[in-house]
């Protein structure tokens, strides 16, 4: 739900990984090669990450998100 509410919302296609406990700690650590320079290119993280689904934005959900934050606004003040 979140993930293809984010993916409505910005209007871009959003990949969650399968091991998606352990990368941010995956992140950091190739962050961390890299600036040592054992790595040399950061292309090469793409091999640790494997995508279980990727939520592409439905145009119809993008214009409902939009209509409701409206709503909120103008009824906030905001």
């Amino acid at each position: 739900f979140i993930c293809q509410s984010i993916a409505d919302l910005l209007n871009v296609s959003i990949e969650r990984g399968k091991n998606s406990s352990e990368i941010t700690s995956l992140g950091c650590a190739y962050l961390a090669a890299f600036n040592c320079g054992i790595f040399e290119k950061l292309e090469h993280a793409e091999k640790f990450f494997e995508i279980e689904k990727v939520f592409a934005p439905i145009d119809s959900n993008h214009q409902e998100l939009f209509k409701r934050f409206k709503r909120f606004c103008d009824i906030n003040g905001s």
